[in-house]
């Protein structure tokens, strides 16, 4: 079951990311949900609720965007998965500062950064200082330097069109 799940998530994946199609991505990633809950595929469901978000956000479901994001943080909190944590934390940064509340989105990005640069997440970290500076938050005035542990961490990462900065495409050593 938890391989045919994360299977079907990176083919909703596929048609989100690449395709810009959320409407072919959706069934996969709602079949995907269900084989992840029904297998206890805690780290998959973090990623598919994840991009269930995405969708949402592109459609102008705002509650359930939210709600989906904060999902995908408790389940990786869960598991302990601190770089998709942060990862997380950033992707909620982003949905902060694009509904208007700019402070809660400088917090969040903060989080993310401590989060990041503590675990060595540093493609995480360049994520955070890109979205930071496009958003005009930038680091100095989200925080103080890496390792002070409250300025906001991420790896450099171009922005997706309707989905958040990407950092749902992990490398070797990140979420």
């Amino acid at each position: 079951m938890r391989g045919h799940g994360e299977a079907l998530f990176w083919i909703g994946t596929f048609h989100q990311v690449v395709r810009g199609d959320d409407t072919a991505a959706l069934p996969s990633l709602r079949r995907a949900h269900a084989l992840a809950t029904h297998a206890g595929d805690e780290l998959t469901l973090s990623y598919v609720v994840r991009h269930l978000a995405f969708a949402d956000i592109a459609a102008g479901r705002t509650d359930s965007a939210r709600a989906h994001l904060e999902e995908s943080l408790r389940l990786r909190r869960k598991i302990d998965f601190t770089p998709g944590v942060a990862a997380a934390v950033l992707a909620l940064a982003w949905f902060a500062a694009e509904n208007g509340t700019r402070d809660e989105a400088r917090n969040l990005l903060a989080e993310a950064r401590s989060v990041a640069v503590t675990c060595g997440a540093t493609g995480v970290v360049g994520w955070v200082d890109a979205a930071a500076a496009e958003l005009g938050l930038e680091p100095e005035h989200v925080g103080d330097d890496a390792g002070q542990g409250d300025r906001p961490a991420g790896e450099t990462a171009p922005r997706g069109q309707r989905v958040q900065p990407t950092p749902e495409r992990p490398g070797p050593d990140d979420s």
